[in-house]
């Protein structure tokens, strides 16, 4: 009876199977949540540039009066709006969450404090002329979180932080109205 049952392999599939399914089910969760990694990662870089785009059709947040002495303004929006050391536009709260806004259209889960607009003398145009000023105008992205959601048991896992994403555009003008 003993060699029988030694000499029976019947079960022996299911023991192998028990053996690599939490091997399987390890990659097959690490495939998708790497999948979704990846598409929040495109879906930022997106944002990014739908949200430079929102800043060249928006009147600028900072007054560039300064530009091309500053060289470079940078608004962040960090609980309050603020431009450095450069004057706000009067409408800046408006233009910068117009700018937000068109961001979080395609990735909802950035907030204000994650958006930097920085306005950059590009040497074409000036302020005295018709056509005005033409900065070069950059939105980044930094700080961005991805939460995993099938790995997030693996303490390790829970979150990452995600690289800065920024998109340049020269403007089309600036006057100082």
């Amino acid at each position: 009876m003993l060699r029988r049952l030694l000499r029976d392999s019947g079960g022996g599939a299911l023991v192998e199977f028990g053996l690599i399914l939490p091997t399987l089910l390890l990659v097959s969760f690490g495939a998708i949540e790497f999948t979704i990694t990846m598409f929040d990662y495109h879906r930022l870089g997106e944002a990014a540039r739908r949200g430079a785009r929102q800043a060249i059709m928006s009147p600028p947040v900072a007054k560039l009066d300064t530009l091309q002495a500053m060289g470079t303004i940078t608004c962040t929006n960090a609980g309050s709006l603020s431009c450095g050391s450069a004057t706000k536009h009067t409408t800046a709260a408006a233009n910068f969450t117009a700018v937000l806004s068109a961001i979080q259209e395609i990735a909802p889960g950035v907030g204000a404090s994650n958006v930097a607009i920085s306005y950059t003398w590009s040497g074409i145009g000036d302020l005295s002329t018709p056509g005005g000023i033409k900065p070069v105008v950059t939105v980044q992205l930094t700080g961005v979180t991805h939460q995993f959601t099938l790995l997030s048991i693996i303490p390790a896992l829970d979150n990452i932080v995600l690289p800065s994403f920024s998109t340049s555009v020269v403007a089309n003008a600036y006057t100082t109205s």
